[in-house]
């Protein structure tokens, strides 16, 4: 009987020897696998890059293997670009899905994560060191809000960004329909959310757009590709939330800093009877709908007073063809938003990074 369970034993001790090479050898191809799929992602992207032309703009220190997603790309890194010529950095960005028909590019989702630069060097960017102070100094804290946004972020003391975003893209040319999601969020500045969906969309401008971006990136701001990508585009759908966390407290702040507000005083950053009629007679001056426009006009009052969550959505049904819009580019937006019959929700809506 001893000299059986010694067999037995040892048996059991060299089956579970083979069960321990296996799994070597098993781990040892699976990392053999890992190795050779990093080289060849590796290699997609530097195509990627060559391809578009963007190898010179486009730095990045490691390519990641992901179960669920086609690629993570890590340490992102953009240089001697003329529209992005400041420090930043990103710390991976997934390329969730990708998809073309017939060479068109038809779906494409990213996820990047920590997205940091300073908002300054965005603003100096754009200007140069000696307009700087007397952009500030010249701020008007109404009209300057949405000509001079940037700087009013800095003003709210938002400047250094680390930020998440989500894109999703995706084009249908039988049905010449294109749709745009974007999500936003950093701690200071805030959850932004845009969703927009285009008609009429053919593959021409479908190609200007993307051509439109990569110009952005290596000649400076497209603005003819763009036109020609709005040319004849219907926005079939807008919905857009912003949910608060420091941008419009902080704004509030200094405007009554900037007013000296005095203790129990009404602040002067938000709309008093004379500025609620101001806001109704600016969106009356191109739709009928006074009273609508007036109970928009108490709903984004209501979100100045308490800031949470404001979210903006067209009427199903309703169209803006983009280029019968008339007047500049503010007046065009607000022309474009009666169109589609926008309504203004608030809601209470804990902030989640």
């Amino acid at each position: 009987i001893h000299g059986k369970l010694s067999d037995f034993d040892l048996q059991t001790r060299n089956m579970y020897i083979a069960i321990a090479v296996l799994l070597l050898l098993f781990a040892g191809c699976g990392f053999f696998i890992i190795l050779l799929q990093k080289d060849e992602l590796h290699k997609d992207v530097q195509y990627f890059l060559v391809r578009h032309k963007l190898q010179k703009y486009i730095n990045y220190e490691s390519v990641s293997v992901t179960l669920s997603d086609i690629a993570r790309i890590n340490g992102v890194r953009i240089k001697d670009s003329p529209t992005l010529d400041f420090p930043n950095e990103t710390d991976s960005v997934t390329v969730r899905a990708y998809a073309e028909q017939a060479s068109i590019p038809s779906h494409l989702s990213l996820a990047l994560r920590g997205v940091r630069f300073s908002l300054r060097d965005v603003v100096r960017n754009l200007g140069d060191d000696e307009t700087l102070t007397e952009d500030f100094t010249s701020f008007n804290p109404v009209s300057d809000l949405f000509a001079r946004p940037l700087h009013a972020f800095l003003l709210a003391g938002c400047d250094r960004v680390n930020a998440d975003a989500d894109l999703r893209y995706s084009y249908f040319p039988s049905s010449r329909k294109l749709g745009i999601q974007l999500d936003i969020r950093d701690k200071c500045l805030g959850r932004w959310s845009l969703s927009v969906s285009f008609g009429s969309i053919t593959n021409a401008q479908q190609g200007r757009l993307v051509i439109g971006l990569q110009k952005f990136l290596t000649k400076g701001y497209p603005a003819f590709e763009i036109s020609e990508f709005l040319n004849g585009a219907v926005v079939t759908e807008l919905t857009f939330s912003y949910t608060e966390t420091r941008l419009v407290k902080g704004y509030k702040k200094f405007v009554d800093m900037l007013y000296l507000r005095l203790p129990g005083r009404p602040s002067p950053a938000e709309p008093d009877h004379a500025g609620m009629r101001e806001i109704v007679t600016y969106l009356s001056f191109s739709s009928p709908h006074r009273q609508r426009n007036a109970d928009m006009a108490r709903t984004i009052a209501d979100f100045i007073r308490a800031p949470d969550k404001i979210t903006f959505r067209s009427r199903p049904g309703k169209q803006a063809v983009l280029n019968s819009l008339p007047g500049e580019s503010y007046r065009r937006l607000i022309e474009m938003l009666m169109r589609l019959d926008m309504s203004v929700t608030l809601q209470s809506s804990a902030f989640e990074l």
